[in-house]
């Protein structure tokens, strides 16, 4: 089923490298060269964010896994049609017992 869904789905790690995604994450974050859940390689979803996008998307993770807190972002990323895209990311964090984040 999620391999049907228009909307992109992932999981990752603490530092954002994505552990599962669903095809159509996939195609967005790899620019629309693949849709492979393989083709990540465990990058992060800002892998082909804009240049201008790369550091602010890095430095609110980064934030937000260090307060354990939800993700809401907005950047560009490119597309294999030769234009940035908008994507918007919403992550929510995963606990584990002693209220740690481990992952999204």
């Amino acid at each position: 089923m999620l391999a049907t869904i228009p909307v992109g789905i992932f999981q990752s790690d603490r530092v954002g490298r994505v552990t599962a995604a669903n095809a159509s994450f996939v195609a967005l974050v790899t620019g629309g060269v693949s849709s492979s859940p393989t083709a990540m390689n465990a990058s992060a979803p800002w892998a082909h964010a804009h240049p201008g996008d790369r550091a602010h998307a890095e430095l609110t993770w980064r934030r937000a896994t260090d307060a354990a807190a939800t993700i809401d972002i907005e950047f560009r990323v490119w597309h294999s049609s030769g234009r940035y895209v908008w994507v918007k990311l919403q992550a929510e964090p995963q606990l584990d017992p002693l209220g740690r984040c481990y992952g999204y």
